[in-house]
């Protein structure tokens, strides 16, 4: 299994950061130790995503909701997001076990993975990883 520490900033300019109460927040500067986050592939084509700061594994509730954990139950798909490219080379993030996308609003709100599910159109969904 391997690891890549990276940020994930969207198309409208906010970093994905995970805090240290379990609050998954944005950020418009990219210099917050809670936007570093670890990708660990965990099988072929799914990896999880992880706050390095604060060892909080991100994750989709299945009411649809985004969450964190401390624990990394591989074992189920819960944990487990799939990557996608889009034509235009950005990533998209999508729950494997519920198949809903990860997101951040244009005002910055990063919202809720039922709302956005099915919608790769959309722009706020569309990820870019940096260094």
């Amino acid at each position: 299994m391997s690891t890549i520490k990276a940020r994930l900033v969207n198309r409208h300019g906010y970093y994905l950061e995970v805090q240290s109460n379990g609050t998954i927040t944005s950020n418009v500067k990219g210099d917050s130790l809670y936007g570093i986050l670890e990708f660990q592939t965990t099988n072929f084509g799914e990896m999880t995503i992880k706050g390095k700061e604060t060892s909080l594994y991100i994750y989709v509730k299945p009411d649809g909701s985004l969450a964190t954990t401390k624990t990394n139950n591989t074992g189920t798909n819960t944990l487990s997001w799939a990557e996608q490219k889009t034509k235009q080379m950005f990533s998209t993030f999508s729950s494997v076990s519920i198949g809903n996308y990860l997101s951040i609003r244009n005002n910055g709100k990063v919202k809720t993975a039922k709302k956005s599910s099915a919608q790769l159109g959309r722009s706020e969904m569309w990820f870019v990883q940096t260094v």
